[in-house]
């Protein structure tokens, strides 16, 4: 077929195989998005950024942290370990993200001078799952971040909502100054699953729908048990109680927002008032991109530099 195709293509019926052609074509086109999606970011390492195992309370976390290339890896691991530095950062990668060494944007960060320490899905599921009682879970993952001397956290989409439940960000009570001091930097912010577009009307093969495909066998451990707990009343801006952060309070929010989001239009407006009449924060804390998709593709150098950025800046603060 292919010689035929080949020395007599003036001779073939191309209107007749216009289906086979079309088929072809699509072929080609996710193909090449499934490769273009699991060969861009693979691992990466280089001679001033180690990676170890960090220890909290008997269990392992995977761990970067800057090192002399000259060091062995023996010593440096220990140091790793042993260190209680105040600068550490708390990365909880996406969900697609797969890669659990050489890691591009913990070594970066690292790069600064700072540890970073990876909590993946199992990890943030097992502090969601650890016990009944969502009072005495939120405490121990606010235990973890401040014994942890974590100043900056990291959360894409999907870790949004379960660690802001754990947290208390989104109950009618106090939230803690010890909390409020750490940097957080969002970055495509999801509050609520019901504030997700259908799958179905999403182009397939994109960004969001890969996105959405990993995010759907989380659905249940994270959202469905608390589908209604952004429900305090921030449609009101003149509300001021313990259920929003006062404007004269210390706020370090950072969203990093892409121009083509998978919120519906309601889940926006949701998002909207929740920023700025629950957080209270003013538009300088958003960075929203006019252009460029789901995953900030070509644009990732400037999300890197908007985390680099808001990290020095709590740095030079200290």
């Amino acid at each position: 077929m292919f010689l035929t195709i080949l020395f007599k293509w003036t001779e073939i019926d191309w209107i007749k195989w216009m289906p086979v052609e079309v088929a072809v074509l699509l072929f080609l086109i996710i193909s090449i998005r499934i490769i273009r999606r699991l060969t861009r970011w693979s691992s990466i390492k280089i001679s001033h950024v180690r990676e170890g195992l960090w220890d909290y309370n008997g269990i392992k976390y995977h761990s970067y942290y800057k090192s002399n290339p000259l060091e062995t890896v023996d010593r440096t691991e220990r140091k790793s370990e042993n260190s209680q530095k105040n600068d550490r950062i708390l990365l909880i990668p996406p969900l697609m993200d797969k890669i659990k060494m050489g890691n591009h944007l913990a070594t970066a960060i690292t790069m600064l001078g700072h540890d970073v320490i990876v909590l993946d899905r199992n990890k943030v599921l097992d502090f969601c799952k650890n016990n009944e009682d969502g009072e005495k879970i939120g405490l121990d993952f606010e235990k973890f971040l401040l014994e942890g001397h974590f100043s900056t956290v990291i959360l894409f989409d999907w870790s949004i909502f379960p660690i802001f439940k754990l947290l208390g960000f989104n109950e009618n009570q106090p939230l803690k100054k010890n909390l409020l001091n750490i940097s957080w930097i969002l970055i495509r912010p999801t509050l609520k699953w019901n504030d997700i577009r259908s799958i179905w009307k999403i182009i397939p093969f994109t960004g969001i729908w890969f996105s959405k495909l990993c995010f759907l066998k989380f659905q249940k451990n994270f959202y469905n048990k608390s589908s209604q707990v952004f429900k305090n009343d921030v449609s009101n801006p003149d509300k001021s109680d313990n259920t929003t952060i006062k404007n004269n309070s210390l706020k370090n929010f950072r969203f990093i927002q892409p121009s083509n989001s998978w919120l519906s239009k309601e889940g926006e407006k949701n998002l909207v008032n929740y920023q700025k009449n629950f957080l209270k924060i003013s538009n300088s804390d958003i960075f929203q991109f006019s252009q460029g998709n789901w995953t900030f593709f070509r644009s990732e150098t400037i999300v890197l530099g908007i985390i680099i950025q808001d990290i020095l800046k709590n740095k030079k603060q200290k």
